[in-house]
């Protein structure tokens, strides 16, 4: 029985001094700009931007608002290049020089 109490007295002791950190945990939808609601892929850069790949594009979060960016980017005198839309996978690289991030696009 001493034995017992001891053990529980131990693990309350324990769970007491263990530090806990609050997280704050916000949901994005349509309604806050996402572009779509099926999100395939998340990913975060060294600035703390969320990056969100859905079937419709890239959705970029800063913890303000939501910028969105379609399949196609501007190719100089060319005109516009299509990518694609469908983000199936994001990857964040830190490096010494600055924070990449690379997507992996299907034109589905």
């Amino acid at each position: 029985m001493m034995r017992k109490l001891f053990f529980i007295l131990f693990i309350l002791l324990i769970l007491t001094t263990i530090k806990s950190n609050a997280q704050y945990f916000q949901n994005l939808s349509v309604g806050n700009g996402l572009s779509q609601p099926s999100v395939m892929a998340i990913g975060q850069d060294t600035l703390g931007r969320m990056w969100f790949g859905t079937r419709e594009g890239l959705n970029v979060y800063d913890g303000g608002k939501i910028k969105y960016y379609k399949g196609e980017v501007d190719n100089g005198k060319d005109g516009k290049l299509w990518i694609g839309n469908s983000i199936s996978s994001i990857v964040s690289e830190n490096l010494v020089d600055g924070n990449k991030v690379y997507f992996n696009v299907s034109s589905i």
